[in-house]
């Protein structure tokens, strides 16, 4: 549980952002079990504990009763097993957001790709992440998105996305940073998402920014990028905030930055 394949969908903002699954698996304990047990209760806590190993964890577990132990586990996969239909779906069309609420857990919101969520491609399943996307009533806000009333929210539109990304390949020692107008791309299973970064001010979180598809590129532009993906320079990946050499983003698409 120690991946950030979580991605929380703010009800009111529309901002999006990348968690461990344990912090989902956290904020979702409770709607998938709501009766008063004092193990549930302490494994919340020591999920929702940052300094709390994984490790840790699944000893404290496997120290309590059978019983017990069986029922925080199948908790855990019946949760991840719900979220695991959501992200984009098999047609490419839609970003499959679960609702988990109201008592019904099976619920997703169908958010259609394209113009301010066309950013969305990045949250395709590829060899480095995955995607187990639920709505949240938490107020999420980033730079230029702020809190709005929840009977205001737009609910076919997320404007961002709010992950922590570092260099897929480390081939030099020198240290690394996101800089203005460079390029970058994500792999994915059959295609690369190319950004561009926006970064006026160094302290603050660059912004990745969608570019357009390479088939609507110059064909000399195209060979560039295409000997680029097969050297793998200039290729990141989303990882936890913890890591070595990580920056946090925000990632859009080229119409929300108009």
């Amino acid at each position: 549980m120690t991946e950030p394949w979580g991605v929380q969908v703010s009800y009111c903002t529309g901002v999006a952002r990348r968690v461990l699954l344990r912090t989902t698996v956290a904020h979702l304990l409770r709607t998938f079990f709501n009766s008063p047990d004092e193990h549930i209760d302490e494994f919340e806590r020591q999920l929702r504990e940052s300094s709390r190993s994984v490790q840790a964890i699944h000893s404290w577990i496997k120290g309590l009763p059978q019983k017990s132990g069986q029922q925080i586990l199948g908790i855990i996969r019946t949760i991840l097993n719900t979220l695991k239909p959501t992200g984009l779906d098999p047609t490419g069309k839609y970003l499959c957001v679960a609702w988990p609420f109201d008592g019904d857990t099976t619920r997703c919101l169908k958010v259609p790709l394209g113009g301010r969520n066309s950013w969305v491609k990045i949250l395709e399943d590829s060899h480095d992440t995955a995607t187990f996307a639920y709505i949240t009533m938490e107020c999420l806000e980033a730079k230029h998105v702020q809190c709005k009333a929840a009977r205001e929210a737009r609910h076919e539109d997320i404007c961002l996305l709010e992950t922590t990304v570092t260099r897929a390949v480390r081939d030099r020692p020198d240290p690394w940073s996101l800089k203005h107008e460079e390029v970058y791309f994500f792999a994915k299973l059959d295609s690369s998402f190319w950004v561009k970064v926006q970064r006026e001010h160094k302290d603050g979180p660059a912004s990745l920014v969608e570019m357009m598809p390479l088939d609507n590129l110059s064909h000399d532009l195209r060979q560039w990028f295409r000997s680029q993906e097969k050297q793998q320079q200039g290729r990141l990946r989303e990882c936890p905030k913890a890591r070595d050499e990580s920056e946090t983003v925000y990632v859009s698409s080229a119409r929300r930055n108009h």
